[in-house]
């Protein structure tokens, strides 16, 4: 099975839901770049800064300051390992980034694989309308990043607070965020599959059993050449 997962898609196409699942199914662990940072960030005042200053209006950070991040966390927290795979969501987010993290990757002998979640805009738009986030039980740095569960009175069904809408979910930041994805998508396969990084496209409006369903088969199939399972 592969040990490392890019799980990539544009917003709203499902890549946390299935995160969890797998975290839930296969003990794997899901590496965010801005969480991460977040935390790092807390006890490195240099990276503090880079966050308050460099990164760009959507929240990305500078290039030279990703990979490094991305290095210190498979080599620590993120190490990748049979049994305990570690789903990069969100990232690589250009192909400097996959070029990086593919390099890396195989220099340590790590299986990887590219699952790519397809979803049309418009569906895309529907769904980051009707999401929620729960600012109260949440333990994520910054905004809070995974859907809530919400009760049939629209508060969180976990601890009854007042869900709220992502900021990020608010539809001019929303189309830049799918345009930015839509930009970057080609340089990071080009970038992976010269790694003989498998690529591998989902439908993401598949329920999300069937998603899951289709994500694992993947898993235990497609491995890169000259790798074992």
């Amino acid at each position: 099975m592969v040990t490392a997962i890019f799980l990539l898609g544009p917003p709203a196409s499902g890549k946390s839901t299935l995160s969890r699942q797998l975290e839930s199914r296969h003990h794997a662990r899901t590496f965010r770049l801005r969480e991460y940072a977040g935390q790092r960030a807390r006890t490195d005042p240099a990276l503090a800064a880079v966050m308050r200053r460099r990164a760009d209006p959507l929240g990305w950070l500078p290039d030279r300051t990703a990979v490094v991040l991305v290095r210190d966390a498979v080599s620590g927290q993120f190490q990748p390992a049979v049994g305990s795979p570690v789903v990069f969501e969100g990232y690589p987010g250009n192909g400097y980034q996959a070029d990086y993290l593919a390099r890396l990757l195989s220099a340590l002998r790590l299986p990887s694989l590219a699952l790519v979640l397809r979803l049309p805009p418009q569906a895309a738009r529907q769904r980051a309308e009707a999401r929620r986030v729960c600012p109260a039980c949440t333990a994520e740095d910054g905004e809070p990043h995974r859907p809530a569960r919400l009760a049939e009175n629209g508060r969180c069904a976990d601890c009854g607070a007042p869900a709220q809408r992502r900021d990020s979910d608010e539809p001019q930041r929303l189309a830049a965020r799918a345009a930015r994805f839509l930009q970057h998508l080609p340089s990071i396969r080009t970038a992976l599959t010269a790694q003989d990084v498998p690529w591998r496209t989902i439908d993401a409006e598949l329920p999300p059993a069937l998603l899951l369903a289709a994500a694992e088969a993947e898993l235990h199939v497609h491995l890169p050449k000259g790798s074992t399972p």
